[in-house]
């Protein structure tokens, strides 16, 4: 390798088709400057799919060291692996996703005394369990950078895991605006057409996985409030998961399939976007900084959302879309009817979001910071080399 690059290793627990951190960490490879940095993923469970493919195709090196229980025998044999790979590859900057790496991960990485550690925080952690929180204390003094993906996760992570002030930098989620604009609403008839939507259909989107705390619960719960008051709308939502038989069920239940498509995992997520005239993301915690929200805002649509986790920093309430309280379905119809009833509101918050997001988060501001950082931290890296 071209030692004049800083060779960045991406240290992940999961990786397969186009989560958050998947989404955020393929434009990190794809839009890093090719020229200053050598870039590879390695991941402790790999799932090949398309977009693990397209990274490949992209000239990004992906590597899978299956690790399962990480106080395990295996694990331990797979930690030499791991250190092969940091020295094979001659790395200087190991960062890392989600708790296995942020433990396991670092412990191996440390191991290598050369290697600068960044711990790349994403959600308020509200799913972790006390003995994670206590191994994260223990483990993250080797940690030399925290990213915090919004203030929201810092103070949190602060509060929980006493991580100081001084480690912690803030850098926001961007989006690629060039290829998620509005005017790809141009095309909304044609495609409503090839999806069945008649034209004139009120259409309520939401981008999450079914889990458990994205609370699919209370947005059906909304949508449920509003039939009496609007007769022609329809409900797309992109996302899978452990939870969708459930509410594919619920649906059927209350009579609502005809009223509602799951589409599943979407690669060309714009395109159905553009059906929607509001987009709902209601989670009731674990929330970090939503790539859907900026997606939404991206393509100049009114976003209601729940007021966890980073989505205050990026919505503007009763500007760009409407923050509502957590768990709170009455607030949610309430929010999607006012948008109904208020073509020009709805229009108008649309049009703020797009401004909002060229202005704060397009991906080529994050990478700056980004490249940023890493450049500084490679530097003191080679200041503390003997």
């Amino acid at each position: 390798m071209n030692n004049k690059k800083i060779n960045i290793l991406f240290l992940i627990d999961t990786y397969k088709d186009g989560g958050g951190t998947e989404t955020h960490l393929a434009y990190l490879v794809k839009y890093l400057d090719k020229n200053k940095f050598n870039l590879i993923i390695c991941a402790f469970d790999l799932e090949e799919c398309p977009f693990v493919q397209k990274i490949r195709d992209d000239g990004v090196t992906v590597k899978h060291i299956p690790v399962g229980r990480f106080y395990g025998i295996k694990a331990f044999i797979q930690a030499f692996k791991l250190l092969k790979l940091i020295k094979d590859y001659d790395i200087d900057i190991v960062q890392t996703y989600h708790f296995k790496s942020d433990t396991y991960g670092v412990l191996v990485a440390k191991l290598s005394s050369q290697v600068k550690i960044l711990s790349s925080r994403r959600d308020i952690g509200d799913l972790k369990k006390p003995r994670h929180i206590l191994l994260n204390r223990l483990i993250n003094p080797f940690i030399d950078k925290f990213i915090m993906v919004c203030d929201a996760v810092g103070k949190a992570c602060s509060k929980n895991e006493r991580i100081p002030q001084r480690k912690m930098v803030t850098i926001y989620n961007g989006v690629d605006t060039g290829r998620i604009k509005p005017e790809l609403n141009d095309n909304i008839h044609r495609w409503k057409n090839e999806a069945g939507i008649d034209k004139d259909t009120f259409v309520i989107g939401s981008l999450a996985y079914f889990r458990p705390e994205k609370a699919y619960h209370v947005f059906f719960q909304g949508v449920e409030k509003i039939r009496s008051e609007i007769k022609n709308f329809h409900v797309l939502i992109l996302g899978d998961g452990p939870l969708r038989n459930q509410f594919e069920a619920y649906c059927k239940d209350r009579k609502l399939t005809n009223n509602v498509t799951f589409l599943g995992s979407i690669v060309d997520v714009p395109k159905y976007i553009a059906l929607m005239d509001v987009i709902c993301l209601v989670p009731t915690g674990n929330e970090g900084f939503s790539n859907a929200i900026l997606e939404g805002m991206a393509m100049g649509k009114p976003i209601i959302a729940s007021n966890i986790g980073g989505n205050v920093e990026s919505i503007v309430d009763g500007e760009t879309g409407i923050i509502i309280p957590p768990n709170d379905s009455e607030s949610l119809s309430k929010a999607i009817l006012k948008l109904y009833h208020d073509p020009y509101i709805r229009n108008k918050m649309g049009e703020m979001g797009r401004k909002r997001t060229e202005e704060c988060f397009t991906v080529e501001k994050m990478i700056k910071r980004m490249e940023r950082l890493y450049v500084q931290i490679s530097m003191s890296n080679k200041k503390n080399r003997p």
